[in-house]
């Protein structure tokens, strides 16, 4: 009977931990989303000196046997029209998100289970964090406006208030997605833990 609810408690602390991944994955996509912004803008500043990096990488990446191959037969191979309607949008954006959480907690099950348990750290600290992160994105694409400022169109203030609600926004999004991670992990925590006075 013992070793059953011990069951019953691994499968329940797993799923609560691939729950806590689904509420994490969008704070990860939103997080990628805002950096590929900011990398997008400093190609636009730097644009000569990143087409110079990305021809030697390109050239580099050709020279290998078995990649460059590959890659001269997709550029080689003819266009396909794919339409995509909004119901298979939403159904592909729906199952991608739950297989990337899927990995991510494959992932940090792997890396648990390889570097031992993961430091508990507090939701405040953890907010400060997000908080920290989202003020240097903020920097990073006020320094990018300012180093090629000819390359914007428009307003100053107009572009300030886009790239602060760009940063607000992940900001909401990460706060979100911590606390309802931080919440399950509490859960779970408390779920996993020993009753006083059991013994093996």
């Amino acid at each position: 009977m013992r070793n059953t609810n011990i069951e019953l408690k691994m499968l329940l602390s797993l799923g609560l931990d691939y729950f806590r991944w689904t509420q994490l994955t969008p704070m990860l996509l939103t997080w990628g989303f805002a950096l590929l912004m900011l990398v997008m803008l400093i190609f636009v500043n730097f644009q000569q000196q990143v087409v110079n990096a990305l021809e030697y990488f390109a050239h580099w990446l050709m020279q290998l046997p078995l990649v460059g191959v590959h890659v001269t037969e997709l550029l080689s191979g003819q266009e396909q029209t794919v339409n995509v309607g909004i119901d298979g949008l939403k159904s592909f954006a729906l199952k991608a998100w739950l297989v990337l959480s899927l990995l991510f907690t494959l992932t940090a099950m792997v890396l648990s289970s390889w570097l031992g348990p993961f430091r508990v750290i507090s939701l405040k600290r953890k907010l400060i964090f997000a908080a920290s992160g989202c003020m240097l994105l903020l920097g990073g694409f006020i320094l990018n406006y300012f180093a090629g400022q000819e390359n914007f169109n428009g307003a100053m203030a107009g572009w300030m208030f886009q790239f602060s609600l760009i940063s607000l926004v992940v900001f909401l999004v990460s706060a979100y997605s911590l606390s309802v991670s931080h919440a399950l992990g509490r859960v779970n925590a408390i779920l996993m833990k020993e009753p006083a006075g059991a013994s093996a």
